[in-house]
């Protein structure tokens, strides 16, 4: 009898979770909630709960109801090279980490809403242009760049 008892508990048991949905809500933006362009090729939640998107026309900010978006320039020293952006990571003072689609290093300063190259100064140090496949954040203060070349 114990045994009867135990099967019809994990029948039912089973019968109850595979019927089981997960509730979730979908929603899709587009340029005309202004996000840049409607290939999301990156995403990041920040410190501050910001998400960040990374499309094929420049770096957007969501705050869950507005976008914001950041595109290339060539005002003073905030540029991209590129527009493309194919990685986001969100490093610490106010930084985000940006790998474009030519394969290039930047940050963004969040503050100051401007672009650094990082593949720039890379590339004065060592004389020659490195292209990088991989930003990888290691700890909360160490990231690695990874590229073919040595």
């Amino acid at each position: 009898m114990p045994n009867i008892s135990i099967c019809f508990f994990i029948c039912f048991m089973i019968s109850t979770f595979s019927f089981a949905q997960v509730n979730c809500k979908i929603e899709y933006y587009s340029g005309e909630d202004g996000l840049a362009h409607s290939s999301v090729t990156a995403v990041v939640k920040d410190q501050d709960g910001f998400m960040w998107l990374g499309t094929w026309n420049g770096l957007n900010r969501f705050d869950g109801k507005n976008f914001k978006t950041y595109k290339p320039t060539l005002k003073g020293n905030s540029y991209l090279e590129s527009k493309r952006i194919v990685q986001i990571l969100d490093g610490e003072n106010n930084l985000l980490w940006i790998k474009t689609y030519d394969k290039q290093i930047y940050w963004f300063d969040k503050k100051t809403e401007e672009f650094a190259s990082l593949s720039t100064i890379i590339e004065e140090r060592y004389k020659k242009k490195i292209p990088f496949n991989k930003i990888l954040k290691v700890s909360k203060d160490y990231v690695r760049l990874g590229s073919v070349e040595r």
